[in-house]
């Protein structure tokens, strides 16, 4: 899930599309013309 709070803005990712996750200096690139992070971190218990 993309939330976007200046734009009021939230993207469901379709199903199908292949998540990746980010390592730390991704993340920093990413936002880094941005003011604000966002991060939230689940636990699964598998």
């Amino acid at each position: 899930v993309h939330i976007n709070c200046c734009a009021k803005s939230v993207v469901f990712p379709k199903p199908e599309e292949e998540s990746q996750l980010m390592n730390t200096k991704q993340v920093m690139e990413s936002v880094k013309e941005h003011a604000e992070l966002f991060a939230v971190f689940a636990s699964l218990k598998l």
